[in-house]
């Protein structure tokens, strides 16, 4: 499967942009390569996330389309909830 990729380009703009009432990161060469590394783990973990949830999904809608449907009992008459007392 192929995974999307985090540009350093755009890792860069977000360090740049990024302000925490005055506070920038600066990004040296390594610590660059880090957030690219880090931010293409997230992504992939994602990723297969998001797969595992579909093929979850897809499984469920075949196991409700081959299930034929149980009947059902007539449901319940709910109870009241007010109290009558005599004061």
């Amino acid at each position: 499967m192929n995974f999307p990729k985090v540009d350093p380009n755009d890792v860069k703009k977000f360090a740049q942009a990024w302000d925490l009432n005055g506070i920038k990161m600066i990004l040296d060469s390594t610590s660059l390569q880090f957030a690219v590394d880090f931010a293409n783990v997230v992504l992939r973990s994602y990723v297969l996330n998001l797969k595992e949830q579909a093929a979850a999904a897809l499984k469920a809608k075949q196991l409700a389309a081959t299930t034929p449907a149980a009947p059902t009992a007539a449901p319940e008459k709910p109870k009241s909830s007010l109290i009558l007392t005599d004061l």
